[in-house]
């Protein structure tokens, strides 16, 4: 049997049609950050969706078990790519049971209460990816770029990586993976765009302080693509296609653009300025006070965090990531959440972290960092983006947008103002 001639998600979709859903028993989901990490949570009872580990925004949602609406279609359902039925069986109406699974799957129903699998889609149907990486090739091709980039597909270590290399060209070594200038290499070597092409060279990183490549990842998994269709957006992510549906998308980048702000109190950033020193720079600024590479581990934690890159008078907390082509975007995100969790809640981290500006004679920074909880209504988590902004949010890939905006629902929910700031390069006169 060939991968396309069944219907994938057909399970999922009649489970989600015919279950009680107050009545699950499981569900299997996947967090598009941990690609190939598939979570199973399970209930000792019965029970709704919002008591298992799943974010309806973050989170795809691969299959489910519990109890039917309706006990003539079996006592459990379990539902994937297949349906798992437990009843009775009678083989005189198998014929029948078909069509009742072949009627639910044909439903509606399931919108009521689960219509956010929707939203958020791995795609697995062979066909699709096919069409979809013939669009990808045909827009590298044709140099067709404003809407696909290169980027490491994970955060390992990306803070100690010193240069990207290509097994394609491996006399040159890069500060960052640039999807134009991949594209020009390949074509003056004479070689052709092809899925194949991309799946088998491969990408490496060279580490602070030593000389040899770690070949990682393939160019095809660092590959970040939108392709935009009249109903869906599809995003290419770590080597997988995602269906995302338009009226999320829009919900999405609104959330991003409501907590859009200007950049006010930090300077614009240089071509080929390293963050260190953009950091180092924006330092300079009256009441901006540079804690950039200052560790410190919250109470209970395994290794230590940095609590942000600069922080201001103005009890402004700010983290700082160049607008690259990188998923390092969305861990930037996350590192804010963290860091502003453990600043609240953890009074062992924020006396770590004013000690350890004492003893280095940061009197004037110490400071700032409080004895007791700090009142997080007097706070503002800011993410910086340095790179061009012509745009907005909307200039950013559409789950790092994502992110942002889990992340400051959650800081908001703890009472911390969240802001987005993009800070364009400054223009040098000629």
């Amino acid at each position: 049997m060939s991968l396309d001639s069944f219907e994938r998600d057909f399970g999922l979709r009649v489970a989600l049609n015919v279950v009680d859903p107050n009545s699950l028993r499981s569900v299997d989901a996947r967090t598009f950050e941990q690609l190939t990490v598939t979570t199973r949570s399970q209930t000792s009872r019965t029970t709704s969706l919002e008591n298992f580990r799943v974010s309806r925004a973050e989170d795809i949602v691969k299959g489910v078990t519990g109890t039917p609406r309706d006990p003539t279609i079996g006592s459990r359902i379990a539902g994937a790519d297949a349906a798992k039925i437990t009843y009775v069986p009678n083989f005189a109406q198998l014929h029948d049971k078909c069509n009742q699974l072949l009627t639910a799957y044909q439903s509606d129903d399931y919108k009521r209460e689960f219509a956010f699998i929707d939203d958020l889609r791995a795609i697995r149907d062979p066909l699709r990816i096919a069409g979809l990486n013939d669009e990808l090739i045909a827009k590298l091709r044709d140099r067709d770029l404003g809407t696909v980039h290169m980027a490491p597909p994970e955060v390992t270590d990306v803070e100690n990586v010193d240069q990207f290399a290509l097994a394609e060209f491996p006399d040159e070594h890069l500060l960052d993976l640039d999807i134009e200038e991949y594209c020009v290499r390949v074509t003056d070597s004479g070689r052709e765009f092809t899925t194949e092409q991309l799946r088998k060279a491969k990408v490496g990183v060279t580490y602070r302080g030593a000389a040899d490549v770690h070949y990682l990842w393939s160019v095809f998994d660092c590959l970040v693509a939108e392709l935009r269709h009249p109903e869906h957006l599809f995003v290419l992510s770590g080597g997988t296609w995602y269906q995302i549906e338009t009226n999320f998308v829009e919900r999405v980048t609104r959330a991003a653009e409501l907590r859009s702000r200007e950049p006010e109190f930090l300077p614009p950033g240089r071509s080929g300025e390293a963050e260190p020193d953009y950091n180092a720079r924006a330092a300079q600024e009256d009441g901006v006070h540079l804690l950039d590479g200052y560790l410190v581990r919250p109470d209970g934690a395994r290794s230590p965090i940095e609590f942000c890159d600069l922080l201001d008078a103005n009890r402004r907390i700010v983290h700082v990531k160049r607008r690259s082509r990188s998923s390092t975007l969305s861990h930037l995100f996350t590192q804010g959440l963290v860091s502003a969790e453990a600043f609240f809640r953890d009074a062992t981290f924020r006396r770590a972290l004013s000690d350890k500006l004492r003893e280095e004679a940061r009197e004037d920074a110490a400071r700032l960092i409080p004895e007791e909880q700090p009142d997080p209504r007097q706070w503002e988590v800011v993410y910086a983006v340095v790179g061009a902004a012509r745009n907005g949010p909307r200039e950013l890939p559409f789950f790092s947008q994502l992110h942002f905006k889990i992340a400051a629902e959650r800081l908001e929910n703890s009472s911390f103002h969240v802001s987005l700031r993009q800070v364009p390069f400054e223009h040098l006169n000629p």
